[in-house]
């Protein structure tokens, strides 16, 4: 379950506020739920790049090797 409406008051000001420059949004709210989103996607990607390494079936072992 999810709470709504948390407000954490000890974030980082300055990590924040460039958060927010380089993600283009003006509200911290914003910032925050894009680097979270963005937290999870990598997390999946990793475990998905992870997942295909060990699972990927290549008989010239080479040609994965090269690509990673």
């Amino acid at each position: 379950m999810v709470e709504k409406g948390t407000t954490v008051d000890d974030i980082d000001s300055e990590s924040l506020a460039a958060a927010q420059k380089m993600l283009g949004v003006a509200r911290p709210r914003d910032a925050v739920n894009q680097a979270l989103k963005e937290a999870v996607r990598r997390k999946m990607v990793e475990e998905y790049v992870d997942f295909m390494k060990t699972n990927l079936l290549d008989p010239d072992e080479s040609i994965r090797n090269d690509a990673w």
